[in-house]
């Protein structure tokens, strides 16, 4: 089976043309599923991740030469500071009564580093109880529910490798003391794999491509893709706060987040942990080139990450931890 020939010419375009060859092996029918699966393929989108991944792109020294810290609110340490919180956490519960915020647990990944068969989700990680994170991210939804009054809208972002048995989890587990159907579930999207050295798309099979989760930036495609957004914004969700499954400690739509997030008119706010040293394995918040972002601990130089002001504290200290509030109408712009 040959490829059609407009397909050609975009694959031949962004250096994947050993797939026309893998079309070209295939029977018919077999061709025609792996055409089809290349052809949902965002190919461009493809090349500019594989360029960044292969340096070709890559947040460069001249860019990181431009670094400096975020402007960051830091903890309350005196009247005006104290006072600012108080503000913020008024307008944090208001939004949460209002029933303005909805919730997004990214959880995904199996627990594959931490030793275990299962989705992280699933891990018992409390010594004493057994709790599970699945039932202690419940556990604190159901009591903000309470405290709040509120319907707070609960999303599971799972991936197409742990979908099934996160859903049988929930179910077999009585939804972790939430009422049945509180809990809603939005499968990741995924990517082709690429070699390491020449970029090239993989194959799984010889009519199958080989493909992973997309991620955690395709959270918020999945969201669109799956009909939420919508869903959030019938619903008069304003504030979606994301946070990942293996952190037992986060403070689920904390008042304060949300209501700085909400004060400041901000599209997105993002929590940040003081690193301790500079060889912490995170990625630090940065602002690059005048725009804020995270630059990942392996773009850092040895001389960036060890940066200290005159006091001795390090200047690139904000680091990431994957806790952010999202204005809905901002997704919704960018996913359009």
């Amino acid at each position: 089976m040959n490829v059609p020939p407009d397909l050609a010419e975009r694959l031949r375009a962004v250096g994947q043309e050993h797939l026309i060859d893998a079309v070209a092996a295939c029977g018919d029918g077999e061709g025609a599923d792996l055409v089809a699966h290349i052809e949902e393929l965002d190919l461009d989108l493809i090349a500019e991740l594989v360029g960044r991944f292969r340096g070709d792109g890559a947040t460069d020294a001249t860019e990181l030469a431009h670094v400096q810290p975020p402007d960051a609110i830091g903890l309350p340490h005196d009247d005006v500071s104290r006072q600012r919180e108080r503000k913020a956490r008024e307008e944090g519960e208001r939004r949460l009564r209002a029933g303005q915020v909805a919730c997004v647990l990214l959880a995904g990944g199996q627990g594959t580093r931490l030793g275990f068969d299962g989705p992280k989700g699933d891990f018992p990680f409390a010594p004493i109880t057994g709790r599970t994170l699945f039932w202690h991210h419940a556990a604190k939804i159901a009591a903000l529910r309470a405290r709040y009054r509120c319907e707070l809208p609960f999303y599971v972002l799972t991936s197409p490798a742990n979908d099934a048995i996160t859903r049988g989890l929930f179910r077999h587990n009585d939804n972790y003391g939430l009422p049945a159907g509180s809990a809603e579930f939005v499968v990741q999207g995924t990517m082709p794999v690429v070699d390491r050295e020449t970029g090239r798309i993989l194959l799984e099979a010889s009519d199958r491509l080989a493909l992973s989760p997309d991620g955690h930036g395709g959270v918020l495609a999945a969201l669109r893709r799956s009909g939420a957004l919508d869903a959030m914004a019938g619903r008069g969700i304003r504030t979606i706060f994301t946070f990942q499954v293996d952190n037992p400690l986060v403070r689920i739509a904390r008042p304060e987040l949300v209501g700085y997030h909400a004060l400041a008119d901000a599209d997105m706010s993002s929590v940040v942990v003081r690193k301790l040293g500079p060889d912490e394995r995170m990625g630090v918040i940065a602002q690059v080139g005048g725009h804020t972002g995270v630059v990942e601990y392996s773009d850092l130089s040895d001389e960036l990450a060890g940066w200290r002001d005159p006091d001795g504290a390090l200047v690139l200290w904000a680091g990431s931890i994957a806790v952010h509030c999202l204005e809905l109408d901002f997704v919704r712009r960018l996913t359009s």
